[in-house]
């Protein structure tokens, strides 16, 4: 971007001080190793029964398709 590294650590600081934390929201890096196994089964009724700690995108695709 044009800056050296002290400047932009000038620059992370200023913006951590004045946001009184960082000045971004970090996030995980979404790691296919970091998943869990999701094991769903067949209910009595014959419809796919999805476990409760499954993430909330699998539970709305297997509802709407």
């Amino acid at each position: 971007m044009g800056m050296t590294t002290s400047g932009a650590i000038k620059i992370f600081l200023s913006q951590s001080i004045q946001n009184q934390g960082l000045p971004f929201t970090p996030h995980v890096k979404d790691n296919p190793r970091n998943r869990k196994a999701i094991y769903p089964v067949i209910g009595k009724d014959g419809q796919l029964v999805i476990p409760d700690d499954a993430p909330e995108e699998l539970k709305d695709w297997v509802k709407n398709g």
